[in-house]
């Protein structure tokens, strides 16, 4: 599962996702806008918050 769709279904905000992982927001808004891909200290904190509905497959990016 996508994180945003993720932040939608578990009715997060960005801010508090962020906060939680203790990164910025605008770092956040990288990810999800597939800009930049968190390290994997980060995308262990995800995975672990998430309780492993998005993983690390989850921030790659699918080409058409």
């Amino acid at each position: 599962m996508k994180l945003n769709d993720y932040l939608k279904y578990a009715d997060i905000s960005h801010k508090d996702f962020a906060a939680s992982i203790g990164i910025s927001l605008s770092a956040l808004h990288k990810w999800l806008y597939g800009q930049r891909f968190p390290s994997r200290n980060h995308l262990q904190k995800v995975y672990d918050i998430t309780k492993g509905e998005v993983t690390a497959n989850d921030f790659l990016l699918k080409k058409k």
